[in-house]
């Protein structure tokens, strides 16, 4: 089963590889784009994003080993920070392994802890589309959307997004910076 799991991990990171290998429309400086997703499967539903406060949007999929590997991490970011910032799991690609909402929701549920966050599945791909895909990422990629509703950080969920996120509360982080460095890579 694991060597499954693996294999289709690899295939994904392949088959995005080609998918991503276009421009990035999105990153740091741009206005967050929509907020679509269908079912609320833990914590607080949200309908959209608000100005005014801060949100940490963790894209996965109940597949991807890496996403898996890094919730935890996830979770002990969102207890730290929880007062300050709204954290989100948001799942994407599923249809690559074929997961019905009650497998992941299963999912969700088996994780407890580890999970502990608000976590929701897209609606048709538009979050993947128009997020990760968008900004020429792939999963898992955490996306910090600053209080004016500006794409602050984009990365994986173990590249410094902690340090990021602090910075960004405390008011310290340089988006014009950023946002050059950003549009260099693209």
């Amino acid at each position: 089963m694991r060597f499954i799991s693996i294999l289709i991990t690899f295939l994904i990171c392949l088959h995005n590889r080609v998918i991503f290998a276009q421009r990035a429309t999105l990153g740091v400086g741009d206005y967050a784009p929509a907020f679509r997703v269908s079912t609320w499967l833990k914590g607080k539903s949200i309908r959209q994003l608000q100005k005014g406060a801060v949100y940490v949007i963790d894209f996965w999929a109940t597949w991807c080993q890496p996403c898996i590997a890094s919730m935890p991490h996830f979770s002990e970011i969102a207890r730290k920070y929880n007062d300050r910032a709204t954290f989100l799991g948001v799942d994407v690609m599923e249809r690559v392994a074929h997961r019905s909402p009650e497998q992941i929701q299963a999912f969700v549920d088996s994780m407890g802890k580890k999970m502990d966050y608000s976590v929701v599945i897209e609606e048709q791909n538009f979050m993947e589309k128009n997020w990760v895909v968008a900004a020429n990422q792939g999963i898992p990629t955490i996306f910090i959307v600053n209080e004016s509703g500006v794409i602050a950080w984009v990365g994986h969920p173990l590249n410094g997004f902690e340090e990021a996120l602090d910075k960004i509360l405390e008011k310290q982080w340089d988006i014009k910076l950023e946002t050059g460095k950003m549009k260099k890579d693209r």
